[in-house]
């Protein structure tokens, strides 16, 4: 964001961006790049992974090739 345009929030806009993975760093300050990234996914409604870790089982499912109909979501607390 603070580097030469056009930069990832140029692209948001335009709607060239689908999905984001973007770690935080310690603290929420809102001038670092990071932080304005994960607000304008937000504002636009783009999925923003903030941990690896959710991003790779996010992958995963997918290359489970599965069709919506086998999909059923499961509140966390019904998991034993």
């Amino acid at each position: 964001v603070s580097q030469a345009r056009p930069n990832i929030i140029d692209y948001i806009h335009q709607g060239k961006i689908s999905i984001i993975i973007n770690t935080p760093t310690k603290g929420r300050i809102p001038q670092r790049d990071g932080f304005k990234i994960r607000r304008t996914a937000v504002e636009y409604s783009i999925p923003c992974f903030t941990s690896l870790d959710t991003a790779r089982a996010f992958v995963n499912s997918l290359k489970q090739d599965m069709d919506r109909r086998d999909i059923k979501l499961i509140a966390l607390e019904d998991i034993k």
